[in-house]
């Protein structure tokens, strides 16, 4: 190592250790909107100066070693981006599914995983919290991150199986760092908040990577993927599918393209079927497997599309954004991603097909990028039924930028290792420029911010307190009017799965926001209103009144008695229904 390479690393270790350290000194006290807003700007300027450090070291490194140190570097910012609800001390992150999740590990650490159709990742913290003795809301912020850290290391194994090119390992850092999968969008998307949807598409990556490997003749790696693949399992059938789906178009494009040499039906035909009878063994026991599947296909038979889009357009409107900002936040670096791959392999079938020439830059394809960008094929299918019939079509776009995410850089590198683009300076000031943008707007959408018109999902104790409370003095009878945080969540994440479903607090809970003057003059003397810190900032401060007016609120305050205030949840109660006519 000489002394250049040295300093790089030396710095990217300190900035590292002051960026966390500054992190971990300035926990949340309170409710936080934005994780961007409340960390402190100090953070901000070291992460910064480090990503200016890595961006001016990939394309200004005289070596492969200094290019490869400036992507772990980005890397690195990226990491402790998505880690800040754990370095910042934060109670919990997700008032949504997260805190089902939750409700699952508890049920877990007191009865096994039972009649639990996804149990890998609550498993994992369950088991995170007997080991280290935090607490299970702890434990989920500590295991999670983990997930973003496999995506990285399996996005650079796989790429660099896929693409034989010097420059492939900097070139996959740097798509890494951009955690491309992550949308934040509609009710099922791919968020950065605890949830068995992101944590296999994390996993897929060392899924792909040991998918390539099983063309070998290597026994042990045929048994470690075999065990690994069906592990897979367990953390999603949903996603599971898209593997068999990937499993199953490998197969094909692997006997297309190695007739010579391949056997039919080969080994990725065999797993494919074998990885089918697993995921049907599994979920065919389960209720909600049968609901699921039969919802799908009524909804495709009857046509049209879940309005999920629409709606939201009517909302951003009323905030003063739109579809079309929304989605040049989020979609922006992931449709030039697509772009790339796609023109490259639509250049690469012409050159093939008609031997034109001038597209010898692109080099010939490997049978691993063939394969890859095949699988897209059946994923955008399968994401096209979803747009029809259901809302989690952004779960299989997440899908699909894993595979994008492999193959990129692979189809970059060989261009820039055939030209002498990465020794024009201009082009190299240009790159900075370019990656400068990218990395920043990968940034603020790492989590769910104002930026995107969303909150942060931070879950403080004020309000797990708080509902506790509520829980502990209400009954079967009480019926429960909130505004964003849904009670039911809560009640799943305090008392475990099984409790949940044997109170069903969600058939007696009620959303007011959008009819709430009329709900308050109407309500029984059984109603409970719940209002906490986190409506009042998304309501009153990120969406500036549009949906409820402060003076609703205040007369609703006026017109009941509030018999329950913590600082994150207030609970008040109609005494006299005729009070209010």
């Amino acid at each position: 190592m000489n002394e250049r390479t040295k300093f790089i690393f030396t710095s990217i270790c300190f900035l590292f250790a002051v960026a966390t350290t500054l992190s971990v000194a300035s926990p949340a006290t309170n409710y936080e909107l934005s994780i961007y807003g409340s960390t402190p700007l100090a953070v901000w300027i070291v992460l910064s100066l480090l990503s200016g450090i890595s961006i001016i070291v990939i394309m200004f490194g005289r070596t492969q070693t200094n290019r490869r140190l400036g992507g772990t570097a980005l890397v690195l910012v990226s990491l402790i981006i998505f880690a800040l609800p754990l370095l910042r001390g934060y109670h919990f992150h997700g008032p949504g599914d997260s805190m089902g999740y939750r409700g699952i590990s508890l049920e877990i650490l007191k009865t096994g995983i039972g009649e639990v159709i996804y149990p890998a990742l609550p498993t994992v913290a369950a088991i995170t919290h007997q080991v280290t003795g935090v607490r299970l809301d702890k434990a989920w912020l500590i295991a999670f991150p983990w997930f973003a850290v496999l995506f990285v290391f399996g996005l650079v194994a796989a790429a660099r199986r896929v693409g034989d090119n010097q420059n492939v390992v900097t070139l996959s850092l740097i798509t890494a760092a951009l955690f491309l999968p992550l949308n934040q969008i509609s009710r099922a998307g791919v968020f950065s908040l605890p949830s068995t949807t992101t944590a296999t598409i994390f996993l897929t990556p060392l899924a792909l990577f040991l998918l390539i490997k099983l063309q070998s003749n290597d026994r042990e790696i045929w048994a470690v993927s075999i065990i690994f693949l069906t592990g897979y399992i367990f953390f999603h059938p949903q996603q599971f599918v898209n593997y068999i789906l990937v499993a199953l178009t490998a197969s094909i494009v692997y006997v297309y393209r190695s007739k010579s040499s391949f056997r039919y039906p080969g080994r990725l035909t065999i797993l494919a079927i074998a990885l089918f009878c697993v995921f049907w063994l599994w979920v065919s026991s389960f209720d909600l497997f049968a609901s699921a599947i039969g919802g799908v296909v009524l909804r495709v038979l009857r046509g049209g599309t879940t309005g999920d889009l629409s709606s939201a357009g009517g909302s951003l409107g009323a905030v003063g954004g739109s579809l079309t900002e929304l989605f040049i936040k989020l979609f922006f670096i992931p449709f030039i991603a697509c772009v790339i791959v796609g023109t490259a392999m639509l250049l690469y079938i012409l050159s093939q097909q008609f031997s034109l020439g001038r597209f010898e830059l692109l080099g010939d394809l490997s049978k691993e990028e063939t394969m890859l960008v095949s699988t897209l094929v059946p994923i955008t299918a399968i994401t096209g039924v979803y747009t029809l019939a259901f809302s989690q079509y952004f779960r299989h776009i997440g899908f699909a930028m894993v595979i994008v995410s492999v193959v990129l850089p692979a189809i970059v590198a060989r261009p820039l290792s055939r030209t002498d683009l990465t020794k024009n300076r201009a082009m190299k000031i240009a790159g900075v420029v370019f990656l400068t943008v990218i990395v920043a707007m990968s940034a603020m959408t790492i989590h769910p911010s104002p930026f995107i018109f969303q909150e942060s999902g931070h879950v403080t104790k004020a309000q797990v307190e708080g509902y506790e409370h509520v829980f502990k003095y209400t009954d079967e009878s009480t019926e429960y009017a909130h505004l964003r945080l849904y009670p039911h969540r809560f009640y799943d994440s305090i008392y475990g799965d099984a409790a949940a479903k044997r109170r069903n607090i969600e058939s007696s809970q009620t959303n007011v926001l959008y009819n709430f003057t009329k709900s308050v003059r109407n309500s029984s003397d059984s109603t409970y209103y719940i209002i906490t810190d986190a409506d009042r900032m998304q309501d009153f401060v990120m969406y500036d009144e549009a949906f409820l007016a402060r003076s609703e609120l205040s007369k609703m305050e006026q017109q009941t008695s509030c018999i329950y205030r913590n600082g994150g949840v207030e609970v008040c109660k109609n005494a006299l229904n005729s009070t209010h006519s």
